[in-house]
């Protein structure tokens, strides 16, 4: 409304990332719950259905080969994986009689670590969060939690791969820096205001243009 010239600032987002890993019910975490609670459920299924549907996605890669691996183009690069395991990996159950063992324990620590697995009825739950749930659960309330505060960031960079003194590693400096996006942030504080005033500066530098609203 103003009409002052600006530009788009253009930058590598992680959006597809996060959607084609997470995102119900075609993410990759979803889609592995799913295989998990089918009777014949298996690593090979899991990898079609993935296949199948992220085969055009820019960020998944199937497999060059008839082999068990599949690449994700993730922020900081690409990661190569092996479908071999995951479901009896992300299902990460303990043994009935070992669980109701553990409840029996007097110890209240570890009785309470075993208590959420307890229905209401007060028997073990056929449900067990899988880890790939917990892993979304908990992610979805850290980004509540931080959409709800003011967040600052250190980050911290090490300097060499030994943790040694006074040696620096710039290739594996830049690597961290990459990996965290502190460069793509480096860059739109660049094409933007980089200098951050505070508001008593502020209100003391141009206090003058508006001494008459203030009288």
């Amino acid at each position: 409304r103003e009409k002052l010239p600006w530009t788009q600032v253009k930058y590598v987002g992680n959006e597809d990332i996060v959607a084609t890993i997470e995102q119900k019910p075609t993410g990759i975490l979803p889609m592995l719950d799913e295989e998990c609670m089918l009777p014949q459920g298996s690593d090979t299924r899991l990898l079609g259905k993935m296949n199948t549907t992220h085969g055009a996605s820019r960020v998944f890669l199937k497999s060059r080969t008839a082999g068990d691996t599949f690449q994700i183009k993730h922020f900081a690069g690409d990661v190569s994986y092996s479908i071999h395991g995951f479901l009896e990996k992300n299902k990460d159950l303990l043994y009935p009689d070992l669980e109701e063992m553990m409840l029996m324990c007097s110890n209240p620590f570890v009785n309470a670590l075993f208590k959420k697995t307890m229905a209401p009825t007060g028997t073990l739950s056929r449900y067990t969060p899988t880890v790939g749930g917990q892993f979304r659960i908990g992610l979805n309330t850290l980004i509540t939690e931080l959409s709800e505060t003011n967040t600052h960031f250190i980050r911290c960079v090490k300097p060499n791969p030994a943790k040694e003194v006074s040696e620096f590693d710039s290739k594996y400096v830049l690597e961290q820096m990459r990996c965290v996006g502190m460069l793509e942030t480096v860059k739109v504080r660049k094409m933007g205001y980089s200098t951050r005033v505070t508001f008593p500066q502020f209100i003391e530098r141009y206090k003058l243009v508006v001494a008459p609203l203030l009288t």
